[in-house]
């Protein structure tokens, strides 16, 4: 199991397949950023920086502060995420108005015009489309980790930086400047004091403390404190040096800046949707807080529906780097709902609008917002109004960005004069966040699809299969051009109920699936359906239009509720749908099930006319357990499914794992994730997935498998910055959501982009030793291929030999003769190389066996087993060892056993003999005993008459002396190649 996480709040990208990763819009390393102005905000900014609480806004002579009431931020969410809790949400205080605070620091008698210089540029890019005025859009837009204004005071810079995720800054005075020049006053806060030599700006939402300033200069290159404190008179600050210092040297002085009511990230979002593209990219798409946010002093109030965008961020494949991050909206609520990346890696987002000022292309299909009446989609009570909020009512948009992100490729409202995206009905929002489904696809032209929900009677309508609005909401489909440009064909869909639709394929043959919810009970359904009447207060419902009409429909249910969630199609344009069910779904064929459970999974024929299976999945305790959240059949008719639950009274306990499940047991607040086998069969793996301690869910909107099996999931995570898992190098590990109080409560939220890869069956390890090598065995059919290559004979055998030298994974694609492929993968685990040293010394002495010393250098293993060339085994390492006196040439190997696994050392010596010489020769040309024959071909000889003089001498001696000499007695003197010397008489006879 591989996984992959960074945590932002609010979006979570998951793919599934024994990887996952995730990742956050923020990383924890390099929290605050400032962002340069590019015309995105007003012109005296400069550049603008999310801070613990609130905004720091950068300008010319001034730092401007803007902090807000970041629990009623949070109670926004809460009261919304969990609006089954009836009596909180009656205690609530109202969210229409949030209370925020700013305050100004202002260099008095500074330069104006200070050259700002920057350091620490961020890799990723922000691009910010907001409103309708391409004047105002910025692409490419940098962060930096450091500003610097030179020359603010004459010969004194300040620098802003981040350390430790604490806004620092620091006034460097260079040597003859005077420090007394800075003077800064401030704007538009409650009330500044000195206290214990801290300075604390009051405002009406918090308390922000400087520290003691600490002031240093560099004596022989290490710091040398120079006592400095703060003087404040009325609301002007200085800096005081008691003791002075020495103004031949440069000057820091360096105070803190402690938000101390706050602490975490720097803005909410919300995670809505979340998509990929071919690459493995991660695309999440959720709201952010406050882009727009005021440069305002004083104590002011604002509403957060006016104060939320679209925030798109895009992930590298191992969710290390993130990619852009790009904003877009208008001056109201803006929400996306679903997206998708065609062929050419261009993002398409579907979501709505309340804004009339949304960005639309220059030939967009509808440049109007059409609005409708005001709708609060997740008002609970009087009281809590969810805190989104369409003032003027709602419309559809469709934007498309360039691949990289910093251009728009098309952008249009669609819709008409009444509210158009949001699912108000009651009896079809069973789950929290079911007003904002609906979902876009696309077709292999790149041709635009997408279905949704609409009360407008005058919805544009190209060539419809139904003409007329028919309840107060109907579903409606429409497909548009890659451009965005024109609208090719679109339709309502509904009866005299309410109807809703949440999700959209298109089959290879051209016809346009659709299916949802429904209170209507006179659909126009084919009698030959598999559910051809309306039985209770609402059904789910599928839908096939071809040729611009509609081919088929049926209900889809029980005699009780019912709806239909998310819908896929297999490779012969099978339907599939997943859905959940107040009642006794029927099973049908020979299928995986849980009885009493209310998440249904029903596959029928694209005419609707016969069921393939149907199934149940759960707990069983005959009530929904899941928020549907993303499902697909791959194109080998395995069923990939995920949902989310803990609010709404749900509980995801019990649900179905497998024993190599990531997680298998819940804190009952948790996403879910399973794969099934063909006709569902059997579960091939299910798991649960999320912060142990906080909560866990999605405000709405589409996820999706690749076909791939792999999930990029969006998602929230609350209340918790440690506990949801993350991978090393992650975008960011910690949830750092900003609704944390002085004692410690997060109620935070962060988006979180989870991105989860699971293998459908996984061998058990295989154990090798270091240096071996094994034989990978996979059969079933006509082609394979190895991944990675590394250490295979051949990649493309269906029994390669693996001699892998570390530990890897090797995955197999095992297509069969219809052209499916299967993946499986088997971990061979190698053991680290056993070390293994010795040294040998040999010493001789003329006459005596040659003594062969051994040190073991080798410092692992269980035993050792030395094998000495002559026959003999020891088991332990002797001090010393005796060869036989006429020596010779053996292999010595020292063999080191670890576990199973061992590791052998070879050495050759050369054992010399040791045994003195024959004494007497007899040259007398017999062809026996002619010469002298040292004991080592080589050695060095020399010969004396017995008046010691000498009389032959070779300094390689190869036995040739010995011949035409007198008789008599003669002495020798050897000396072995290896130094042994040896010396002795000979007796010459003839």
């Amino acid at each position: 199991m591989r996984f992959l996480f960074v945590v932002t709040c609010l979006l979570l990208l998951v793919p599934f397949a024994l990887k996952a990763e995730i990742y956050n819009d923020q990383p924890a390393n390099a929290s605050i950023k400032f962002v340069k102005n590019l015309n995105q905000w007003d012109k005296n900014i400069l550049f603008r920086a999310n801070i613990p609480g609130g905004f720091l806004f950068i300008k010319s002579s001034s730092l401007h502060y803007v902090f807000y009431d970041t629990k009623a931020v949070s109670r926004i969410h809460a009261h919304t995420s969990e609006h089954s809790n009836a009596k909180q949400a009656s205690n609530a205080p109202s969210s229409r108005q949030i209370q925020a605070h700013g305050f100004e620091v202002h260099f008095e008698g500074a330069n104006r015009t200070p050259f700002m210089e920057t350091s620490g540029e961020s890799t990723d890019k922000k691009n910010f489309f907001l409103g309708n005025d391409p004047s105002r859009w910025a692409s490419e837009v940098p962060g930096f980790n450091q500003i610097t204004y030179k020359n603010i005071y004459p010969g004194i810079d300040l620098k802003l930086y981040t350390q430790h995720a604490t806004l620092k800054y620091d006034f460097i005075v260079s040597p003859k400047a005077d420090a007394s020049k800075i003077k800064l006053r401030y704007e538009g806060a409650d009330h500044i004091k000195l206290q214990e030599g801290f300075l604390q700006i009051q405002t009406s939402v918090n308390t922000v403390t400087e520290t003691k300033p600490y002031s240093y200069q560099l004596l022989s290159g290490k710091q040398q404190q120079i006592p400095s404190e703060f003087t404040l008179q009325g609301n002007i600050l200085r800096f005081d040096f008691p003791k002075g210092y020495d103004t031949s040297l440069p000057l820091v002085i360096d105070p803190v800046l402690v938000f101390s009511t706050y602490s975490g990230s720097f803005t909410d979002n919300w995670g809505f949707t979340a998509t990929f593209d071919e690459a493995g990219n991660l695309y999440s798409g959720g709201i952010e807080f406050g882009n727009r946010f005021p440069a305002t002093t004083g104590s002011f109030q604002f509403t957060f529906a006016g104060e939320i965008d679209v925030a798109l961020l895009k992930y590298s494949p191992d969710g290390k780097r993130l990619l852009y991050a790009t904003y877009l909206g208008g001056s109201a609520t803006d929400l996306p709902h679903s997206m998708i990346v065609n062929a050419n890696n261009e993002l398409i987002v579907m979501g709505t609008t309340g804004s009339s000022n949304f960005p639309f292309s220059a030939d967009a299909f509808d440049k109007s917002f059409n609005g409708g009446s005001k709708i609060e989609p997740l008002r609970t009570d009087p009281v809590n109004d969810g805190g989104i909020t369409y003032e003027e009512g709602s419309d559809l948009f469709i934007t498309k960005f360039n691949a990289a992100g910093n251009g728009l490729v098309g952008s249009s409202y669609v819709g008409g004069s009444g509210n158009d995206g949001i699912n108000t009905i009651n009896d079809l929002t069973r789950s929290y966040g079911d007003q904002f489904r609906g979902e876009v696809h696309i077709d292999e032209s790149g041709n635009i699809y997408i279905a949704s929900t609409t009360y407008s009677e005058d919805f544009p309508l190209i060539n419809p299969a139904q003409g007329n609005l028919s309840g107060g909401q109907d579903a409606i489909v429409c497909k548009f051009n890659p451009s965005l440009s024109a609208l090719l064909w679109s339709t309502y869909f509904g009866g005299s109920g309410a109807d809703a639709a949440s999700g959209v394929r298109v089959g290879k043959s051209g016809s346009i699936y659709i299916g949802g919810g429904t209170s209507s009970p006179d659909l126009q359904v084919q009698p030959n359906t598999i559910k051809p009447t309306f039985t209770d207060a609402e059904d789910g419902y599928i839908a096939k239009f071809t040729n611009n009409v509609l081919a088929a429909s049926t209900y889809i249910g029980t005699n009780t509720n019912d709806i239909v969630a998310l819908i896929d199609l297999d490779a012969l344009e099978n339907v599939y749908v997943m859905g959940i069910t107040f009642g006794d779904y029927p099973l049908s064929g020979d299928v995986y099930n849980n009885p009493g459970s209310s998440q249904f999974i029903h596959a029928m024929s694209n005419d609707f006319t016969k069921t393939i299976f149907s199934t149940v999945i759960g707990s069983g305790r005959n009530t929904p357990d899941l928020s549907p959240t993303a499902f697909q059949v791959s194109n080998c008719g395995y069923i990939y499914l995920s949902g989310w639950g803990g609010l709404n009274g749900r509980d995801v306990s019990d649900m179905p794992t497998t024993s190599d499940a990531l997680r298998r047991t819940t804190n009952s607040d948790d996403f879910y994730l399973m794969i099934m086998d063909t006709q569902a069969a059997a579960v091939l793996y299910g798991t649960y997935f999320g912060s142990t301690q906080g909560t866990n869910h999605v405000d709405g909107g589409t996820s999706r498998f690749d076909k791939k099996g792999i999930i990029y999931h969006a998602a929230c995570a609350c209340r918790d910055n440690s506990s949801f898992p993350t991978t090393p190098g992650a975008w960011s590990q910690r949830n750092n959501g900003n609704n944390t109080d002085i004692t410690g409560t997060n109620d935070g939220c962060n988006n979180v982009a989870f991105k989860f890869d699971l293998d459908i069956a996984i061998d058990p390890p295989i154990e090798l030793c270091y240096g071996e090598n094994i034989t990978l065995q996979a059969f079933g059919g006509i082609q394979y291929e190895w991944t990675p290559a590394t250490g295979l004979s051949d990649p493309f055998a269906a029994t390669p030999i693996a001699s892998p030298d570390q530990t890897t994974t090797y995955t197999v694609s095992i297509t069969d003769a219809l052209g499916c492929v299967r993946q499986k993968s088997v971990r061979v685990e190698v053991s680290e190389p056993i070390p293994v040293d010795f040294d040998l010394t040999i010493s001789s002495e003329c006459g005596k066996p040659a003594t062969v010393r051994f040190v073991n250098n080798s410092i692992e293993g269980d035993r050792i087993l030395w094998i000495l060339g002559n026959g003999d085994t020891l088991t332990s390492t002797p001090d010393s060892y005796n060869y036989d006196i006429k020596g010779g040439t053996y292999e010595v190997v020292l063999t080191v056993f670890k576990g199973l696994c061992k590791e052998s050392l070879a050495k050759t010596i050369q054992v010399e003999n040791n045994k003195p010489p024959p004494n007497v020769i007899t040259p007398n040309g017999d062809q026996f005993n002619e010469t002298f024959i040292a004991p080592n071909i080589g050695s060095k000889l020399e010969i004396y008459n017995r008046w010691g003089k000498p009389i032959y001498q070779s300094d390689s001696y190869q036995n040739t002396w010995g011949q035409e000499v007198p008789n008599g007695v003669y002495y020798y003197l050897i000396t072995s190649p290896q130094g042994t010397r040896c010396k002795g008489w000979i007796h010459v006879l003839f």
